[in-house]
């Protein structure tokens, strides 16, 4: 989707010098499984689910993670700030985020789907924010409403009903 990166080389590249980092400092291991993860989350152009993400460790077949082992991975790349977890309806989603911007999205409260949108006059102000009372350390704007799917299918309900309630007022 943003790919704002010449290749995605370089975007793995990036978030392998990141994650390299993160893991010395905490004192954790370097396994072959994170990587692997972090590779394959590097490729994904889009917001994904871990149910998404397991289906494409399987279809690549290099690495056999169990769910659990997949999760635990996920919540370190979300602490090594290299994933941003939406708590969205339904399922959480996450995305790489390794370029360091603001990130924004349009929400639609009725069915859960997300639109990431790219606006450089928000972006520049809300890259400008800052705050005493909190260090910012990701900017992820959330804009939230009704998609123009879930508008018309409300539209179409709301005409269904005035219509049966007009045939019954005429009976």
């Amino acid at each position: 989707m943003w790919a704002q990166m010449s290749n995605r080389d370089e975007l793995y590249t990036q978030a392998e010098e990141k994650l390299n980092s993160f893991l010395a400092q905490q004192y954790r291991r370097k396994t072959p499984e994170r990587y692997e993860v972090l590779r394959i989350i590097c490729s994904i152009d889009d917001i994904f689910t871990l149910e998404q993400l397991a289906d494409r460790m399987r279809a690549e077949g290099k690495f056999q993670v169990s769910r659990s082992t997949l999760f635990n991975i996920i919540d370190l790349f979300v602490e090594a700030r290299l994933l941003i977890k939406h708590n969205l309806p339904g399922a959480a989603h996450y995305e790489c985020c390794v370029q360091d911007r603001p990130y924004l999205y349009l929400v639609c409260t009725q069915c859960g789907s997300i639109h990431a949108i790219r606006h450089p006059q928000m972006e520049k102000v809300i890259a400008t924010v800052k705050s005493r009372k909190i260090t910012i350390c990701q900017r992820v704007l959330y804009l939230n409403g009704t998609c123009k799917r879930c508008e018309m299918a409300n539209r179409k309900e709301r005409n269904k009903r005035q219509n049966s309630n007009h045939i019954s007022e005429q009976v």
